[in-house]
């Protein structure tokens, strides 16, 4: 479990990457469906950015010195 907690960070930011990679190409292409995975995407990334921060997935549970 220790290592899916420390993974959880890299997972949100490639997730994040190509959410970005698949809006930036759908806006090139002049999609229809751009506005839509906007907004869907949007959401979806978001939620999980601020479960990762309410969950404090990847920090260090050991105390500091």
């Amino acid at each position: 479990m220790q290592q899916n907690a420390r993974s959880a960070p890299t997972v949100a930011v490639v997730v994040s990457m190509v959410f970005g990679l698949v809006v930036a190409l759908l806006a090139v292409l002049g999609s229809e469906w751009l506005t839509v995975v906007a907004l869907v995407g949007g959401v979806l990334v978001g939620v999980m950015w601020a479960v990762l921060g309410l969950t404090g997935a990847g920090r260090s549970r050991e105390p500091r010195p």
